[in-house]
């Protein structure tokens, strides 16, 4: 990287920001600080990590850098310049090495855990706050006044260097609530109930103790009633690698879970969330605050006793694992305000929020940002101090290759539950109640397509090419009562043995579902093409042949 002074520079900034990563979850936190700085143009920031002192979680922070094509610099050279404010989100580098004002903001929300086999709370470690006697944070970024007492408790010279500054995570979080309808589109959850999966790390977290609730929970949802996303702690990843995550995963990946990136996604993702299902990790704490139901699991001996997390742990309702997920999650979501839409102008109030989390929700920039400023001795701009929404998630969803779909017909309208079924459990034909198979002929095994009542094959031609390809796949699958595809204006093509021809549309999230329609309007001339039932909505559908 050129130095500013070099006479090769384009842009010649008078002040220098170090930004000192140790882990992933670090990164994430101090890129919202950055927001408050990142475009004043006397500031240049650079960013270093220590790879002679390496986390635990340590795997992968070199490759987010590089993703975030961030000026890197080398700990050798961090610690051999000076800079006129060094921000951290972890006490545990040597941050007493560098030459620099520091400021140390948390790396969660709050204080709320142990260091694992310690009594040493996360983020307060008095070894690490201090060196040789001298405080090493020039300025200690507190979540709320209640942390106060507790920082004096934990390193008593520390406590004189603590400033309550709020959440900037939190208000991020908040100030996108205008853009919940964005990010639920993002998350295929536009016209269905958001659920999101959201695990820590450790033996204790909702993944160690239920590896397999991410594929139940997708499974035992109606897909189109439902979304599941989840969002796993930078420690998983990093620990296991993310080829091994995503291996792991790939069976409920297979019945829809989107798997959002450790790096970016989390924070729309939650905002987004009509219900959290999570353990004792900052997200429930964040989906509490932003009033969203939750179900918990876990906890463990890191807990810190009396932190707002042990009382959020005894307050909400709690997850049974092993139990029928699907009636936990309708239940979670029963209070009659759970169901109150962003757009009302107040989030739904679920009844168990700590108090005592974050102070002035909404005030962190106001209060940060002349910190940070006045650490680097400049003054502040003039422009209001804001954060900005977080961006909006980018994961999708791969093709669940086969589901099995219930219907009940009453009055002639159909109300249909489509549940994903599994690449080694083949589902039978079985046509009682009018259950039936559909099976993406892209995704599906032998096995599900020769089972299937339905055939999906997505346009990607003209209608009449599609037909001609349609009418080889009836040839090939004896079976299949009807071939289905989905084009790009997401109408729905269904063909049938007999040659009818159906282009069905609806306002839904998946169309294929209107291929099931098609199917018993076939079975049974009684059942309505106009109209169909998707949990407690009605949709109207738009039919021709």
């Amino acid at each position: 990287m050129i130095s500013p002074s070099s006479a090769w520079a384009t842009l010649r900034p008078s002040h220098t920001l170090l930004v000192v990563v140790r882990t992933g979850v670090t990164l994430t936190r101090l890129l919202d600080v950055l927001t408050l700085t990142a475009d004043d143009r006397r500031i240049q920031t650079v960013f270093t990590h220590d790879p002679d002192n390496p986390p635990i979680f340590s795997a992968g922070t070199p490759g987010f850098l590089h993703r975030l094509a961030a000026p890197l610099i080398t700990w050798q050279e961090a610690v051999s310049r000076r800079f006129d404010l060094a921000v951290a989100a972890s006490e545990n580098d040597r941050l007493h090495e560098l030459d620099a004002p520091i400021l140390l903001v948390p790396h969660g929300l709050g204080f709320h855990k142990y260091y694992p086999g310690t009594t040493t709370i996360s983020g307060m470690d008095p070894d690490r706050l201090t060196h040789q006697g001298r405080v090493v944070p020039a300025a200690i970024a507190l979540t709320h006044p209640g942390e106060l007492p507790v920082l004096a408790a934990a390193c008593p010279p520390a406590a004189a260097r603590a400033v309550v500054v709020g959440d900037p995570c939190l208000d991020r979080m908040l100030a996108g609530r205008h853009r919940v309808p964005l990010y639920r589109g993002g998350l295929g959850a536009r016209e269905r109930t958001l659920v999101v999966f959201a695990s820590t790390w450790g033996p204790d977290s909702l993944l160690g103790l239920a590896p397999g609730l991410p594929e139940r929970l997708a499974a035992a949802l109606p897909a189109d009633e439902f979304a599941v996303a989840a969002v796993l702690h930078p420690g998983i990843w990093s620990a296991h690698g993310p080829w091994q995550v995503r291996a792991w995963l790939s069976r409920a990946t297979a019945a829809g879970l989107r798997v959002i990136s450790p790096e970016d996604g989390w924070q729309a993702t939650l905002t987004a969330a009509d219900l959290v299902v999570s353990d004792a990790g900052s997200l429930s704490l964040y989906a509490a605050l932003l009033g969203r139901p939750l179900l918990l699991a876990g906890g463990g001996p890191t807990v810190v006793p009396g932190s707002a997390m042990e009382s959020l742990l005894a307050r909400a309702p709690r997850l049974t694992p092993g139990g029928d997920l699907l009636a936990q999650v309708r239940g979670a979501l029963a209070p009659p305000d759970a169901g109150v839409a962003w757009s009302s102008g107040r989030a739904p109030t679920s009844g168990y929020v700590p108090a005592g989390v974050v102070d002035s929700p909404g005030a962190c920039a106001s209060r940060l940002r002349p910190l940070i400023y006045r650490l680097l001795g400049l003054p502040e701009p003039s422009s209001p101090a804001v954060l900005p929404p977080p961006t909006a998630p980018s994961a999708t969803a791969s093709p669940v290759p086969a589901y099995v779909v219930d219907a009940l017909v009453t009055d002639g309208v159909a109300a249909l539950r489509r549940f994903p079924a599994f690449l080694d459990a083949p589902p039978s034909r079985d046509e009682r109640d009018h259950r039936h198979v559909i099976a993406d002929l892209a995704t599906a095994t032998h096995g599900q397509l020769t089972g299937a009542t339905v055939v999906r094959a997505d346009v990607h031609t003209s209608p009449r090419a599609w037909r001609r390809d349609a009418e080889v796949l009836l040839s090939a699958w004896p079976s299949a009562v009807l071939v289905t595809g989905v084009d790009r204006d997401s109408r729905c093509h269904t063909l049938s043995r007999d040659g009818v021809l159906f282009t069905l549309t609806a306002d839904v999230d998946d169309p294929a579902v209107l291929a099931s329609l098609a199917y018993l309007h076939l079975k049974d001339p009684a059942v309505r093409l106009d109209m169909l039932r998707l949990g407690s909505r009605l949709v109207p559908v738009d039919s021709r042949s």
